[in-house]
């Protein structure tokens, strides 16, 4: 009887030192819990409160005070000065924010959009590598937009102070223009699209025009030879031409306009007076002939001083692609005599380049395609002009300045996407 009073109470023992022990394993269990929970509640509160932080300083950030808009405007002699104003934009939108600016303090009536973000958007400058500042390659195209942004602002007459490059009905076009803003060649489709309905020329054919002489004439948009051209395409609105076309007569008169400002006894200009565009057409054949036989000349006869005159290039990289039946090869011309053979080649006159690549403004490329069990015959030729300042490809041609096929078109348009390169709908019909 005594041992199974033992036994009972020790059994009662264990018993209550096992109920202890899973109530204290629970106890710390619970405890841990609430210690986790409160960790994370402070974790949650600290990533709201920096969140807060951040939105904050964007707000502030994306809002500048007026401040900030005198020295963007500062180059317009009209501009408020006083800086105690406590104005503060009602958008995020840099866009809207210049224009709102403008219109509450500079100008109240209706300006261009593509104007107006001309002048404040692009930089003057850019910095190399060694801290040295460099004008940009749009700087005086910028200079131009501010100095007809000022001559708007005194409320003078626009075209009076301008009549070296508009007339009366052009510079209300330009004016009134509902051009949207891309960059800084916006302004200059406005330029060349006021010229082209001052004479008359709309529709297709006016959107054309504006776009080839955006891209061609854009160091010298109010050069006589320039206007004579116009006069031209204007009195021959019939006449079908598309943009490939246009463009190699466009080439043909950048040739003359060179000619001329470099000339030293300042002769007569090349005139389109008396002329057709079929004549003009005949001359720019002639010429792109021309430019072939003295291309094929020098590079027989050249020293090889300049053979082995050579760039650096734009930082677009080349391109390689493969299939199971072609190989793709898109390569970055960076010397005279690869230019010249190029020329050779293709039966155009990519030579003529030289200069213009060698300044870094323009780059360009070969594409070339074979099969795959062909080690040297190659295909589907094209050359391609990349443009350095809105990089992007402003021309593709096939041999003899003919237009490519829809499998070299989308080998190029693989390679233009692969390195960020903006490519025009409209640039291969």
């Amino acid at each position: 009887m005594i041992e199974q009073q033992i036994i009972s109470r020790r059994k009662k023992e264990r018993l209550d030192k096992r109920t202890k022990s899973i109530e204290r394993a629970a106890a710390n269990k619970e405890r841990r819990t609430r210690l986790a929970e409160r960790k994370a509640e402070n974790d949650v509160a600290v990533v709201k409160i920096s969140k807060n932080k951040k939105t904050t300083e964007q707000k502030i950030e994306k809002r500048p005070g007026v401040n900030y808009f005198l020295d963007t405007f500062s180059f317009i002699p009209q501009c408020a000065s006083d800086v105690s104003l406590k104005w503060r934009s009602h958008s995020f939108n840099k866009e809207r924010q210049y224009i709102e600016y403008f219109t509450r303090f500079i100008y109240p009536y209706p300006v261009s959009k593509a104007l107006l973000l001309a002048t404040v958007i692009p930089e003057l400058y850019y910095f190399g590598n060694d801290g040295t500042r460099y004008r940009s390659l749009d700087y005086d195209l910028i200079q131009l937009c501010r100095k007809w942004l000022c001559d708007i602002v005194t409320k003078e007459s626009f075209y009076i102070k301008n009549k070296n490059y508009f007339t009366k009905r052009e510079a209300h076009l330009f004016l009134n223009s509902k051009t949207a803003y891309c960059d800084v060649r916006s302004v200059l489709f406005m330029f060349f699209e006021a010229k082209c309905k001052a004479r008359g020329i709309s529709g297709s054919f006016c959107k054309i025009i504006t776009r080839v002489f955006t891209i061609k004439f854009e160091g010298c948009i109010n050069h006589i030879i320039v206007t004579s051209f116009l006069d031209l395409i204007a009195r021959h609105k019939d006449y079908i031409i598309n943009d490939d076309e246009l463009a190699d007569i466009c080439d043909f008169f950048h040739s003359e306009i060179t000619k001329y400002n470099e000339s030293s006894d300042k002769s007569a200009p090349f005139s389109c007076s008396g002329r057709t565009m079929t004549s003009i057409r005949a001359l720019a054949n002639e010429w792109h002939g021309k430019i072939q036989r003295e291309n094929a000349a020098r590079d027989v006869f050249k020293s090889n001083r300049i053979k082995e005159a050579h760039w650096k290039g734009l930082a677009i990289s080349n391109f390689l692609f493969e299939n199971d039946d072609d190989v793709w090869t898109i390569t970055q011309l960076c010397n005279v005599n690869a230019l010249i053979n190029e020329g050779r080649t293709m039966r155009h006159c990519v030579a003529s380049y030289a200069q213009q690549c060698s300044k870094g403004v323009v780059a360009i490329f070969h594409v070339s395609g074979r099969k795959r069990d062909s080690a040297s015959l190659s295909f589907n030729h094209a050359t391609v002009e990349v443009r350095a300042a809105s990089h992007s490809i402003v021309q593709i041609k096939g041999r003899y300045n003919s237009r490519i096929d829809k499998i070299t078109e989308r080998i190029i348009r693989r390679w233009a996407q692969s390195n960020h390169l903006k490519m025009s709908i409209n640039l291969l019909k």
